[in-house]
């Protein structure tokens, strides 16, 4: 699995000119819908830690018809049977357009998430699982001025001393996406841009359809994403190794080299997010948009 690549491998990539070769990793089993009831594409997911055998996952829909945010609970049963129930947006907050990430928000006694739109503007929300409710935390913009950004992905974790918000973002030219971080101030819900690295991509893939769907800071620094390459069809993702954020001397240093690497070509439909399961048995969970679904899941 990927998470227990070993972190010299991951650094003989990151920090040295030793090649390293492409790894496949076989998908083996079935693609499992969501049985969402409206026409609604799939755009992130957490998975939730339950005491059961059921896989519990908070999920992230775009409304077809509106583009406006559906979250939701979606159970995987240990029969492979998925169960959705629908979360109500709450009366009294705007229902942003156009999301295309949910992570887990870090820092809280209590699972909370962050819902990332494409113009940057991002919401804090609670979750209750009893009751299926949602409450809006708080809201904050990747942009000091709320200009409109054009965000393909967001994450946010702990590394050592600081938050970091990581995004990618495409540009006004279709060739140019870049990965950006910034410290999170959990008080003032502003996050300050500290750097950025240009996605390196490869000479032959068609520039218009090359996005990264989806990233995932793990809990050692190690960056990862999934990238959407239409010269790879049929493949449906590629998922990524970008690069390591390391804390030293008490800030954050971001270790990258110039191209990915590639660790997990994905066949099948275009899959629009990942995660990594937690506990003692760690796992991968792949998300794909079907429009007679709400999405389908894929657990590895």
């Amino acid at each position: 699995m990927i998470r227990r690549f070993s972190i010299l491998f991951c650094l003989m990539f990151l920090l040295s000119g030793i090649p390293v070769p492409f790894i496949l990793l076989a998908q083996t089993g079935n693609w499992l819908p969501i049985p969402v009831e409206m026409s609604a594409g799939l755009k992130g997911f957490v998975p939730v830690r339950t005491y059961s055998d059921t896989l519990t996952l908070i999920t992230l829909h775009e409304v077809s018809s509106t583009g406006e945010c559906q979250v939701g609970i979606a159970s995987i049963l240990p029969e492979l049977i998925v169960t959705y129930a629908p979360i109500p947006w709450p009366e009294n907050a705007e229902n942003p357009r156009l999301p295309v990430s949910l992570c887990s928000f870090p820092e809280t006694y209590r699972p909370t998430y962050m819902l990332m739109t494409e113009s940057g503007a991002g919401i804090h929300f609670d979750v209750s699982l009893n009751d299926t409710t949602m409450e809006i935390l708080e809201g904050l913009h990747l942009s000091p001025t709320r200009t409109p950004l054009h965000v393909q992905s967001f994450a946010i974790q702990r590394n050592g001393g600081d938050i970091l918000g990581v995004w990618a973002q495409s540009g006004t030219v279709d060739s140019m996406i870049t990965i950006r971080w910034g410290l999170f101030n959990p008080t003032t819900y502003q996050v300050s841009r500290l750097g950025f690295a240009p996605v390196q991509i490869p000479a032959d893939s068609d520039t218009r359809g090359f996005r990264i769907s989806e990233l995932r800071v793990d809990d050692t620094g190690l960056l990862f994403a999934l990238v959407h390459d239409p010269t790879r069809a049929p493949v449906g993702g590629n998922l990524c190794l970008f690069g390591l954020f390391q804390y030293e001397n008490s800030r954050s240093i971001y270790v990258g080299k110039r191209h990915f690497l590639r660790l997990h070509d994905l066949q099948g439909p275009a899959i629009e997010a990942f995660d990594f399961t937690t506990g003692a048995t760690s796992t991968v969970i792949y998300g794909a948009e079907a429009p007679e679904f709400g999405g389908l899941l894929f657990v590895e």
